[in-house]
């Protein structure tokens, strides 16, 4: 079955203002304004709504005590070209269901929130949208299967993009965030494999920040012995071969596969944050970002190869400008090999280390 629903104006005093919860197969929605704001959400799709496929295009929504657009169950959802404002504790798009959601061209106030309740995860692109003013971070996304974000405006939100606990890639490209004193730009926890980039994120206390998951088990790495090797070059950077001390390293696994930072301009983090700071990585991939003020330029607080044995990269980081931090512009713990060539740095950072580099200030 199709249902259609066009050119008109809905107004709920209680209760949604509309509420999907049938056998319909597709829902589109078209050039509709919908009022719930002395209500409670403005469209709701059920958790056991079996709706194959929703289209929302061209509406205004704004929810009550709840979100604008809220989506627990069915399959395909599209949001284009909408205008959405939740209130409240709501998002503007809050989104606990549904398996592929595509939301373009839309602006945004609220934030998008929700995924703890996917269980298989979902796919989730969020494109060519102005989004602020959310209760968390403007994009707050959690147990994504893969995410698209780029070409979005993120501002007066608690946070820029904040993704956890992701069972697949992140793409994040060509967004301009700016974020408040005490937030960040970027943050993602626990992630296989990032792609962050042409980025402008200004504010904060934190660029752009990948952290490690809590609660990660133990795994053990054998010592390198004299295997790990750093290659460095480039504005005060002194290059040699850093030693291991061998024996056993028991440590965390990396939380996040295969990073890739590339092409961002970050400024004005505040004095206790950063522009870069990654936790255990494996594989990061760090050029062509331009850094100014902030306590730290870059910072990995463990990198570590794929295979610790066949000598594929641990961190290359190059062609990156970090200007007048209040400390380190670079700093790094790795084990195996390293490249950090042709940055420009405004301090003078050092190679040395057990079983891998350290780059403090000189």
């Amino acid at each position: 079955d199709r249902i259609v629903i066009e050119n008109l104006k809905v107004i709920a005093d209680s209760g949604d203002g509309i509420d999907i919860n049938g056998p319909a197969i597709e829902v589109v929605l078209d050039k509709l304004t919908v009022d719930a704001s002395t209500g409670a959400k403005g469209v709701s799709v059920a958790s056991g709504s079996k709706l194959n496929s929703l289209l929302i295009k061209a509406c205004t929504i704004s929810g009550g005590n709840g979100a604008g657009i809220d989506i627990q169950g069915g399959n395909t959802a599209t949001v284009v070209e909408c205008m959405i404002t939740g209130r409240g504790m709501g998002a503007g798009v809050n989104i606990d269901g549904g398996n592929d959601l595509t939301i373009t061209d839309c602006a945004i106030t609220g934030g998008i929130a929700g995924g703890n309740n996917v269980p298989n995860g979902y796919l989730l692109t969020v494109a060519d949208c102005e989004i602020k003013g959310g209760i968390s971070a403007g994009i707050d996304i959690e147990a994504c299967a893969r995410v698209e974000i780029r070409r979005n405006r993120i501002s007066a939100c608690r946070g820029g993009i904040f993704i956890s606990s992701a069972t697949g890639s992140a793409g994040i490209s060509d967004c301009e965030v700016s974020s408040s004193y005490s937030s960040w730009g970027v943050n993602i926890a626990s992630c296989p494999g990032i792609e962050i980039r042409r980025m402008r994120i200004s504010g904060g206390i934190k660029g752009i920040c990948i952290i490690d998951a809590l609660n990660a088990p133990n795994s053990g790495l054998p010592g390198f012995g004299s295997s790990g090797s750093a290659i460095a070059s480039g504005s005060g950077i002194a290059s040699g071969i850093v030693s291991g001390g061998g024996g056993y390293y028991s440590i965390y696994p990396p939380n996040a596969v295969s990073v890739i930072i590339s092409d961002c301009d970050i400024t004005g983090a505040n004095d206790t944050g950063g522009g870069i700071m990654i936790g255990r990585v494996s594989g990061a991939d760090i050029h062509g970002n331009r850094i100014t003020g902030g306590n730290l330029g870059i910072s990995i607080s463990c990198a570590m190869t794929p295979d610790v044995w066949n000598g594929l990269p641990a961190a290359r980081i190059f062609g990156n400008i970090v200007s007048n931090p209040l400390g380190l512009s670079l700093s790094m713990i790795a084990l195996g090999a390293v490249s950090i060539q042709g940055n420009q740095l405004s301090t003078n950072p050092f190679a040395s280390g057990l079983a891998g580099v350290f780059l403090p200030s000189a």
